[in-house]
């Protein structure tokens, strides 16, 4: 919460990398992936819903284009997501 009076705080959301392939042992000679910005996985959210004693669903969506993998080959990877969690304070 970088700003108690703002009535906001940051949620960091734990977005999955993108990728293609057999990481492990490269059994279908085929690999490539993307790392998301940690920036990107960022979301403000009320702190209204953070402090209610009722249950609050929080969703995040977004997207991203890579036109390289994690090792800087060239690649087009397109890849959307969707999370949603539902939280309840006690």
């Amino acid at each position: 919460m970088p700003d108690p009076a703002s009535g906001a705080a940051s949620a960091h959301w734990q977005v999955l990398a993108p990728g293609i392939g057999d990481a492990a042992t490269h059994v279908c000679d085929v690999f490539f992936s993307g790392q998301i910005p940690y920036a990107k996985t960022t979301q403000s959210v009320p702190l209204s819903k953070l402090m209610s004693p009722d249950p609050q669903t929080f969703t995040y969506s977004d997207s991203i284009h890579f036109d390289q993998d994690a090792a800087g080959q060239p690649a087009s990877i397109d890849y959307d997501w969707t999370y949603s969690i539902t939280v309840q304070r006690l």
